[in-house]
């Protein structure tokens, strides 16, 4: 996965190098296993329906966490990401929502090369432990 959207100056001063805030920031956004499968997702497209990022956040729970796919999962991911998850990424400045037409897409930030620095790091240390 790779998370590539740089363009705008962060509090660092530097275009595409995060400061102290962003970082912690970026910590904070990784620490959810729900959010790292929901920013995977969006690294690979720049835009998702809603239904779309459901699913593949019940996939990468299927699959890396062996929760099965049981009655009622799907809802309670999309109540999770849609209540919790997404507004946390768009008052981080990392995606966009637009609920009329349930569909999300990810901003072009700085903090976009962190995420997939940070994350390629956490999967590599799950993948050796």
């Amino acid at each position: 996965m790779t998370y590539t959207r740089t363009s705008r100056p962060s509090s660092s001063g530097r275009r595409g190098e995060p400061g102290p805030r962003e970082v912690d920031e970026v910590f904070d956004l990784l620490r959810n296993a729900r959010r790292r499968y929901l920013l995977a997702a969006l690294s690979t497209e720049d835009e998702l329906g809603f239904d779309e990022l459901v699913d593949a956040v019940a996939e990468r729970e299927r699959v890396e966490r062996g929760l099965p796919l049981a009655d009622g999962r799907h809802e309670q991911i999309r109540l999770v990401l849609f209540h919790n998850h997404l507004p946390k990424l768009e008052d981080a400045d990392v995606v966009r929502c637009d609920y009329g037409d349930g569909t999300v897409r990810a901003v072009d930030h700085p903090k976009w090369e962190l995420l997939g620095r940070l994350q390629t790091a956490v999967e590599e240390s799950s993948l050796a432990g």
